[in-house]
């Protein structure tokens, strides 16, 4: 059934596979031409920084992170071969591996609680409206949420969640099966839910 002002399902599958060919032609381009890898770089640095940032919450740290995965990309790219993943479930991956290195590295997990005031939310400057404030509030609770889950499955919400990716792409990135993907997601939320009840409950 068709809705005013919203896709069908079939118009939101014609534009996902559209913009699929858009990035698989702008991908087979970037392997000869460097304006079409530097297009890919603007198109995803910021995303893969953002990715990296919440996971490490330092900037020089996911800068770095972020540089060396441009550079793993540049010199990998002859050898990528296209399976229907977008190319940013390729980027995000190798970043998750760059990381995963880092705090091995360190004798760290990649747990940890989220810097709530280094995070995007809906407070700005402007004077906050009661319902912008408790929307803020919201947001911040779901933060913490997601600060108390473990290495896994803060993964598995920050990739679905804030990076918007499909499930097979999360699988990709996780090294993981899509069904596993799904089961994870849903242990997390429900985790997430039991942690937001108990606050709200206080």
């Amino acid at each position: 059934m068709i809705r005013f002002g919203a896709f069908t399902d079939t118009q939101a599958d014609l534009v996902r596979e559209q913009a699929a060919e858009e990035e698989r032609a702008l991908v087979e381009r970037a392997k000869s031409h460097a304006d079409a890898f530097e297009e890919l770089y603007s198109r995803y640095y910021g995303k893969i920084f953002s990715f990296a940032y919440r996971r490490l919450h330092s900037r020089e740290l996911a800068e770095d992170i972020t540089a060396d995965v441009f550079m793993k990309a540049l010199d990998a790219l002859p050898r990528f071969t296209w399976q229907g993943i977008s190319v940013s479930a390729w980027l995000y991956r190798i970043a998750n591996n760059r990381i995963t290195d880092h705090f091995r590295r360190k004798g760290q997990s990649g747990k940890g609680v989220l810097n709530i005031d280094d995070v995007k939310t809906l407070v700005d400057e402007r004077p906050l409206a009661e319902d912008r404030i408790l929307a803020s509030l919201r947001r911040r609770e779901v933060e913490e949420a997601i600060g108390k889950l473990g290495e896994q499955d803060q993964l598995v919400v920050t990739l679905t969640f804030y990076e918007e990716l499909s499930s097979p792409e999360v699988a990709q990135v996780m090294g993981i099966s899509t069904n596993l993907v799904y089961v994870r997601l849903h242990r997390a939320l429900k985790r997430m839910r039991r942690v937001l009840e108990r606050e709200s409950a206080q």
